[in-house]
């Protein structure tokens, strides 16, 4: 279901866009009553999306995958929400052919750019930040789609992908 509204560029899908902060002002009584409302369905959200990084985590930590990614560490005591799967690529290369092959199965890009090369950083004297790590997970982090519409035949597509992907650097 992805690759349709993926493929309109319009949509901006996967794009962030950096906007100025607005002074902070309290939730409408339509937000707040909306987000009580809500509250259950965001939690069963969460542990499905936990759910879909736990099958990820097997996949690309299976021997026929590891050539081809590797899964983002949560720190020692740290909790995702998992909103995405986050994989770090072998290379450019594998990076680019699994974003290419799996997009319609929800397979999805990284940033664009690093914080330091936003036009925002020039005005806060960020420009001149080296960032080594942060240029080389921005050519190679890939993420993973986790929300609840993910089916089991869109797992079973970007592990066949990420398969293809290890044995053509293995």
């Amino acid at each position: 279901l992805y690759g349709v509204p993926g493929s309109l560029p319009f949509l901006h899908l996967g794009i962030t866009t950096y906007h100025d902060p607005r002074p902070l002002v309290g939730p409408s009584p339509f937000a707040a009553a909306s987000a009580r409302h809500h509250a259950d369905m965001a939690v069963q959200a969460v542990e499905t999306r936990r759910r879909w990084a736990a099958a990820w985590t097997r996949v690309v930590e299976s021997e026929h995958v590891v050539a081809a990614v590797k899964p983002c560490r949560i720190l020692t005591g740290g909790a995702s929400g998992y909103l995405r799967f986050p994989v770090v690529a072998i290379d450019r290369s594998a990076a680019r052919a699994l974003l290419e092959a799996g997009r319609p199965a929800g397979v999805g890009p990284p940033y664009p750019t690093t914080l330091p090369e936003l036009e925002a950083a020039e005005r806060i004297a960020m420009r001149t930040v080296a960032t080594p790590g942060a240029d080389e997970l921005a050519r190679s982090l890939v993420t993973l789609p986790t929300h609840p519409r993910v089916q089991p035949r869109d797992l079973r597509t970007i592990e066949g992908i990420l398969r293809r992907i290890a044995v053509e650097r293995g």
